[in-house]
């Protein structure tokens, strides 16, 4: 019986300290975002592109996500938040169309925990259904 408490409490506290680290993940790449955008309003875009990619290391693929947040999921960030949303899921849904987007939202809203990978499905089903 008690192995079966430490495997328990090993799981809780697993499942407690995971989910803390992912909401300081999601905040910190929300961060990154305003903070993209914020530069965004003081100088040209591929300025701020080569400065953050020269004197931040953000790789392109990065910045190219978090350039597009402004456009694409601002207003969004208590949902993404509130879903502990990673990088690979953010980078989906700014690539997605806007429906696929609202859908998605939608979704975590009602506590849906979603990957790239389900992300993808769900735009390829609103395809079909198009």
């Amino acid at each position: 019986m008690a192995e079966l408490d430490l495997t328990a409490n090993a799981l809780a506290d697993a499942k407690s300290n995971i989910r803390k680290l992912q909401e300081k993940v999601t905040d910190a790449i929300l961060k990154m975002a305003a903070e993209v955008e914020k530069l965004a309003t003081v100088v040209a875009p591929s300025q701020a592109r080569a400065f953050l990619k020269a004197h931040c290391n953000l790789p392109t693929s990065e910045l190219s996500t978090l350039a597009k947040f402004a456009s694409t999921l601002k207003g969004s960030e208590s949902v993404l938040k509130d879903a502990r949303a990673s990088f690979p899921v953010i980078k989906a849904l700014v690539s997605v169309d806007e429906e696929t987007r609202r859908e998605v939202i939608e979704r975590m809203e009602l506590g849906a925990q979603l990957d790239a990978r389900d992300i993808g499905a769900i735009r390829r089903k609103l395809a079909e259904t198009a």
